[in-house]
């Protein structure tokens, strides 16, 4: 089967906190003809000016700080997609951009939100969950010398259940909380723990707290701390269930009564902590890798040229 030309309308973004879809092109660059183009513009010129007509456009998320602004989205009869993050960004907006633009496939990360806020889409949505790069998030073989460890934002609106965690154990001797750097650009002190430094210290944590926000995302950390073989204790969902995290066998579901307890139990209990750890990780390798969402995408996208 021959590759795929596609054209990935994205900003650059090897340099911010989140890379997810940095990691996503690199291994889309495996396997199909990717060409970027990361600066505003009019994008009938664009597809003129190329040397091989794509077979299909991938935008990054239509927002801001993902994705350059295109004119003319709509002159362009190429099958077009976009990755859709951020959901409650501008939600009015999202939906006028996608009948403005004629963008009739939505590869959506978060699938029971998206059909919450978006019904009207549904019929356009493809479910592509988060992923993780598997040469980063990996079992690094550290000691686990870190009793209990959560990561990122505090805000308590977003994020009451890590809030009452945090407020519960922040005076806990066993316990590292570690601040959240933003989602753009890497601070020029690099005082934050991101990259690989990141993974890094998840792999030496025993227990990795986490949650879901008022949303019900099942967001990235979830992903990140299964993969490097972390027992993680968190909020669950259907959706998320759905993914393979399933309840003392791949991670610990917990609420804001019974964490505390949960947590004390799976620290004295190092078997079970690590045959779920472990479970966990296999979870991600089998399923949740760039790689394996890469080429979920590219097929996705073969069966949409087809038509």
């Amino acid at each position: 089967m021959k590759k795929l030309t596609i054209l990935f309308i994205t900003k650059p973004m090897q340099h911010h906190i989140e890379r997810s879809t940095y990691y996503l092109g690199k291994e889309l660059e495996k396997f199909s003809n990717l060409t970027y183009h990361h600066v505003d513009g009019n994008l009938p010129d664009i597809i003129r000016q190329m040397s091989i007509k794509p077979d299909f456009i991938l935008f990054n998320d239509l927002k801001p700080d993902y994705c350059p602004w295109m004119r003319n989205v709509d002159q362009v009869k190429i099958p077009k997609g976009t990755l859709v993050h951020d959901l409650h960004y501008r939600i009015p907006r999202r939906k006028r951009m996608y009948q403005k633009d004629q963008i009739p496939h939505l590869f959506v990360q978060y699938r029971e939100a998206f059909c919450k806020w978006f019904p009207e889409f549904v019929d356009q949505m493809i479910w592509l969950p988060h992923h993780v790069p598997a040469e980063i998030y990996r079992d690094y073989s550290f000691e686990k010398d870190i009793d209990i460890l959560m990561m990122g934002s505090l805000i308590p609106h977003l994020y009451p259940l890590r809030l009452r965690m945090f407020q519960k154990l922040k005076l806990h001797p066993g316990f590292k909380y570690f601040d959240h750097p933003g989602y753009k650009g890497i601070p020029a002190d690099n005082r934050y723990v991101t990259g690989p430094r990141y993974a890094q210290t998840m792999n030496r944590a025993k227990i990795f707290l986490t949650c879901d926000s008022i949303y019900k995302f099942p967001v990235l950390k979830y992903y990140e701390a299964l993969a490097c073989r972390t027992l993680l204790l968190a909020s669950g969902s259907a959706e998320l269930k759905d993914l393979g995290f399933i309840d003392k066998e791949t991670y610990v579901e917990v609420n804001e009564t019974d964490f505390y307890e949960k947590i004390m139990f799976y620290l004295k209990n190092e078997s079970e902590r690590n045959r779920i750890a472990l479970n966990g990780m296999k979870l991600v390798q089998q399923k949740h890798t760039t790689q394996i969402r890469a080429k979920e995408l590219l097929a996705h996208i073969q069966q949409i040229v087809k038509r």
